[in-house]
């Protein structure tokens, strides 16, 4: 196992600990259970762990060599830490849009439950609101509820359901440049459904969707733009 280097980046770290193996002298397999244990002391890179695995598998099936592993991996861990920079900072500007707790949520829309955390969180279950999870809580997105009228607003639950419940696993947008904003919607990624919410959408002249809500028209069209987001492809 390789030492945590003081003050170096997890990346940095996990970059060095394959320093010193080289898989022209290891077979594959031991090269991997190698890589695994290095991503295994980087909880930064923990939900990332097999997709580099398999990525620098597929590296040694197909080149006879690879003369320094630690640069392809390199590379490799450079790309996550880009991808994972730029969500971070999507995770911010959502974060920075007014905010609810479950509590505030539950009185908003006018309930007496004991448990009011637990009433918010069971219609976030079920898709109805969108919760974004913050440490050891989730918040809620204020512009979901209307506390005049005890209610949700028009067309909210019927577009989280449609983007909560996106059937593609790996994103119905990509995080890369999309003419709707940062999307990433994935199914059980409610921070790709809040960037959805928060960015500027093509389908609605460039509104943020969010901003689209409160009149009958503005929600159609809202719920349209909603569904062309998931639509099938082709």
């Amino acid at each position: 196992m390789c030492a945590s280097i003081a003050g170096a980046s997890p990346y940095t770290t996990a970059v060095k600990g394959l320093a010193d193996v080289d898989p022209a002298s290891h077979s594959t397999d031991e090269f991997l259970d190698r890589l695994g244990a290095v991503l295994d002391e980087v909880p930064a890179l923990a939900d990332r762990r097999w997709e580099l695995i398999l990525a620098m598998e597929s590296m040694l099936s197909t080149e006879e060599r690879i003369p320094n592993a630690s640069s392809a991996l390199g590379k490799l861990i450079a790309d996550v830490r880009v991808e994972q920079s730029l969500k971070a900072e999507a995770r911010r500007s959502v974060l920075a849009e007014p905010m609810l707790t479950a509590e505030a949520v539950a009185t908003a829309l006018g309930s007496h439950s004991v448990n009011p955390r637990q009433y918010a969180n069971a219609k976030r279950r079920k898709g109805v609101l969108l919760g974004l999870p913050v440490k050891n809580r989730y918040v809620f997105p204020a512009f979901q509820v209307d506390a005049e009228r005890s209610t949700i607003v028009p067309g909210v639950a019927e577009v989280n359901a449609l983007l909560i419940a996106a059937e593609d696993p790996w994103g119905v947008a990509s995080w890369w440049f999309s003419v709707n904003g940062w999307l990433g919607i994935a199914a059980e990624d409610p921070w790709g459904v809040a960037s959805w919410w928060f960015s500027v959408n093509g389908w609605l002249g460039r509104k943020r969707p969010v901003d689209c809500l409160g009149s009958a028209a503005g929600t159609e069209a809202v719920v349209t733009a909603a569904r062309a987001e998931v639509a099938p492809i082709g």
